[in-house]
Protein backbone atom coordinates (compact mmCIF):
# COMPACT_ATOMS: atom_id res chain seq x y z
CA UNK A 1 0.00 0.00 0.00
CA UNK A 2 1.48 3.45 -1.27
CA UNK A 3 1.00 5.96 1.43
CA UNK A 4 3.17 8.57 0.09
CA UNK A 5 4.15 10.30 -3.32
CA UNK A 6 8.14 10.31 -4.21
CA UNK A 7 9.56 13.66 -3.07
CA UNK A 8 6.63 14.17 -0.83
CA UNK A 9 8.41 17.15 1.68
CA UNK A 10 5.74 16.88 3.96
CA UNK A 11 6.06 13.15 4.53
CA UNK A 12 9.98 13.62 4.36
CA UNK A 13 9.65 16.23 7.34
CA UNK A 14 7.56 13.60 9.46
CA UNK A 15 9.88 11.16 8.90
CA UNK A 16 13.41 13.24 9.43
CA UNK A 17 11.39 13.84 12.44
CA UNK A 18 11.41 10.27 13.45
CA UNK A 19 14.43 9.55 12.74
CA UNK A 20 15.34 11.00 16.07
CA UNK A 21 12.28 9.44 17.99
CA UNK A 22 13.12 7.28 21.57
CA UNK A 23 11.52 3.70 20.10
CA UNK A 24 14.72 1.95 18.07
CA UNK A 25 12.12 0.50 15.70
CA UNK A 26 10.39 3.84 15.16
CA UNK A 27 13.89 5.14 13.91
CA UNK A 28 14.54 1.71 11.83
CA UNK A 29 11.26 2.11 9.94
CA UNK A 30 12.13 5.69 9.80
CA UNK A 31 15.10 4.95 7.98
CA UNK A 32 13.65 2.39 5.51
CA UNK A 33 10.95 5.25 5.02
CA UNK A 34 13.08 7.89 3.92
CA UNK A 35 14.56 5.67 0.97
CA UNK A 36 11.17 4.91 -0.72
CA UNK A 37 9.49 8.37 -0.30
CA UNK A 38 12.63 10.50 -1.36
CA UNK A 39 14.32 10.95 -4.67
CA UNK A 40 17.44 9.18 -5.12
CA UNK A 41 20.73 11.72 -4.63
CA UNK A 42 18.18 14.29 -2.51
CA UNK A 43 21.13 16.01 -0.67
CA UNK A 44 18.52 16.38 2.85
CA UNK A 45 17.73 12.98 2.75
CA UNK A 46 21.29 11.68 2.62
CA UNK A 47 21.99 14.19 5.30
CA UNK A 48 19.24 13.24 7.22
CA UNK A 49 19.93 9.54 7.14
CA UNK A 50 23.73 9.89 7.61
CA UNK A 51 22.85 10.96 11.25
CA UNK A 52 21.83 7.84 11.94
CA UNK A 53 25.21 6.24 11.53
CA UNK A 54 25.96 7.28 14.71
CA UNK A 55 22.92 6.25 16.35
CA UNK A 56 23.33 3.84 19.33
CA UNK A 57 21.20 0.82 18.03
CA UNK A 58 23.39 -1.10 15.79
CA UNK A 59 20.28 -1.95 13.45
CA UNK A 60 19.51 1.74 12.80
CA UNK A 61 22.94 2.02 11.97
CA UNK A 62 22.47 -1.16 9.70
CA UNK A 63 19.21 0.26 7.90
CA UNK A 64 20.93 3.64 7.68
CA UNK A 65 23.84 2.33 5.87
CA UNK A 66 22.22 0.37 3.03
CA UNK A 67 19.60 3.77 2.84
CA UNK A 68 23.07 5.58 1.73
CA UNK A 69 23.64 2.68 -0.41
CA UNK A 70 20.55 3.13 -2.53
CA UNK A 71 19.96 6.85 -2.12
CA UNK A 72 23.78 7.80 -2.82
CA UNK A 73 25.10 8.69 -6.23
CA UNK A 74 28.15 7.04 -7.69
CA UNK A 75 31.55 8.79 -6.60
CA UNK A 76 30.06 10.96 -3.85
CA UNK A 77 33.32 11.05 -2.13
CA UNK A 78 31.58 12.28 1.45
CA UNK A 79 29.43 9.38 1.31
CA UNK A 80 32.32 7.41 0.62
CA UNK A 81 34.34 8.57 3.31
CA UNK A 82 31.07 7.79 5.57
CA UNK A 83 30.45 4.20 4.81
CA UNK A 84 34.63 3.40 4.81
CA UNK A 85 34.29 4.61 8.28
CA UNK A 86 31.36 2.46 8.96
CA UNK A 87 33.78 -0.73 8.30
CA UNK A 88 35.44 -0.08 11.66
CA UNK A 89 31.50 -0.68 12.95
CA UNK A 90 31.79 -3.28 16.06
CA UNK A 91 28.81 -5.00 14.62
CA UNK A 92 29.35 -7.11 11.72
CA UNK A 93 25.87 -6.58 9.99
CA UNK A 94 26.89 -2.75 9.54
CA UNK A 95 30.39 -3.59 8.40
CA UNK A 96 28.86 -6.22 5.35
CA UNK A 97 26.19 -3.87 4.13
CA UNK A 98 28.71 -0.91 4.51
CA UNK A 99 31.15 -3.28 1.81
CA UNK A 100 27.86 -3.48 -0.31
CA UNK A 101 27.18 0.10 -0.29
CA UNK A 102 30.96 0.91 -1.42
CA UNK A 103 31.01 -1.74 -3.93
CA UNK A 104 27.78 0.28 -5.55
CA UNK A 105 28.98 4.01 -4.82
CA UNK A 106 32.80 3.66 -5.88
CA UNK A 107 35.45 1.80 -7.32
CA UNK A 108 38.04 4.68 -6.37
CA UNK A 109 41.15 3.00 -5.93
CA UNK A 110 41.54 3.89 -2.31
CA UNK A 111 38.17 2.07 -1.47
CA UNK A 112 39.22 -0.66 -3.44
CA UNK A 113 43.00 -0.73 -1.15
CA UNK A 114 40.59 -0.86 2.10
CA UNK A 115 38.45 -3.95 0.57
CA UNK A 116 41.82 -5.67 -0.07
CA UNK A 117 42.65 -5.05 3.99
CA UNK A 118 39.36 -5.69 5.26
CA UNK A 119 39.17 -8.42 2.96
CA UNK A 120 41.99 -10.01 4.97
CA UNK A 121 42.22 -9.10 8.43
CA UNK A 122 38.48 -8.14 9.60
CA UNK A 123 37.79 -10.51 12.88
CA UNK A 124 34.79 -11.66 10.92
CA UNK A 125 35.27 -14.21 8.32
CA UNK A 126 31.93 -13.40 6.70
CA UNK A 127 32.87 -9.86 6.29
CA UNK A 128 36.31 -10.83 5.03
CA UNK A 129 34.41 -13.12 2.16
CA UNK A 130 31.95 -10.21 1.54
CA UNK A 131 34.92 -8.03 0.82
CA UNK A 132 36.59 -10.58 -1.51
CA UNK A 133 32.96 -10.47 -3.29
CA UNK A 134 33.23 -7.25 -3.59
CA UNK A 135 36.75 -7.22 -5.01
CA UNK A 136 35.81 -10.22 -7.64
CA UNK A 137 32.76 -7.55 -8.82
Amino acid sequence: MKVSMKGDETQLSLLYTALEDEDIFVREAAVDAVVQVAHPQDPLALSKVSVSLSDEDCFVRTRAVVALGSLGQVGDQQLVGLLMDMLEDGFVPVRKRAIEALSRLSNDESVLERLRTVSSRDTDRGVREEAKKALAR
